[in-house]
């Protein structure tokens, strides 16, 4: 019986500036596209979306990620089970322990993603094309099933204190997995900051449920935040 090819990505990469092969293509799949005919010149390895669709729903812990632009290790640790370990690799002393150890994903799917049949740009791009002002809660079905998008008004608690801001959101629904993120629109640089620093954060758009999420991208200066969901969304059914 033929085996077939798989990528194993180590837990504890998320812990360090040199984890999942400090950020370079893995071997593995550089022979995967060489016998299938993909041109790995032409395809981005997708290191951030297989951590974060794969690794972290696999993981017995809860943990919350920031995204770096850096020639290392892209997607690294901000907490685990709510407990700040960006930059670290110990906690009171005590080494921190991500189970399981390892996570296999089959080679097709890593081709899946890498060649963008799931994409956010593809999503936004059919999101534009359809939106109006007047109907800020869109219903688009791509690829993989039926989306849901938000561009309009929301209020971002963070650490208790609400920011007034725009929400440009995505939620995209694969099988029984639902995903949502985006980006955040502050009224000025002081909100956006106090957003991406603070412990909990949660969006309400409107209706009577928030979601909670953390803020993944933040540029000093900048009123624009980039967010990842966590759990179900403000927003859509």
């Amino acid at each position: 019986m033929t085996t077939e090819p798989s990528l194993t990505l180590h837990s504890d990469g998320l812990l360090s500036k040199f984890g999942f092969n400090d950020g370079d293509d893995p071997e593995e799949w550089l022979e995967y596209c060489e016998a299938n005919g993909i041109d790995y010149n032409e395809v981005d390895f997708p290191l951030v979306q297989l951590v974060r669709q794969h690794v972290l729903p696999a993981l017995d812990q809860t943990v919350t990620v920031v995204e770096i632009e850096t020639h290392h290790n892209p997607i690294r640790a901000k907490t685990v089970d709510g407990i700040e370990v960006y930059g670290e690799d110990t906690v009171h002393g005590d080494p921190i322990e991500l189970t399981p150890e390892q996570v296999t994903i089959p080679m097709a799917e890593v081709a899946r993603l890498a060649q963008g049949r799931r994409t956010v740009t593809v999503h936004l791009d059919n999101r534009h094309a359809r939106y109006t002002p007047a109907q800020p809660l869109t219903q688009l079905t791509g690829e993989d099933g039926p989306m849901t998008t938000y561009d309009g008004p929301a209020t971002a608690t963070a650490d208790g204190t609400e920011h007034d801001v725009t929400a440009d959101l995505t939620l995209t629904t694969d099988g029984h997995l639902k995903e949502w993120h985006g980006t955040l629109t502050t009224q000025d640089q002081n909100a956006a900051a106090d957003i991406y620093e603070a412990r909990v954060t949660t969006l309400r758009t409107g209706t009577p449920r928030a979601g909670d999420f953390i803020a993944t991208h933040w540029s000093v200066g900048s009123t624009d935040l980039t967010i990842q969901g966590s759990g179900p969304a403000p927003f859509g059914s």
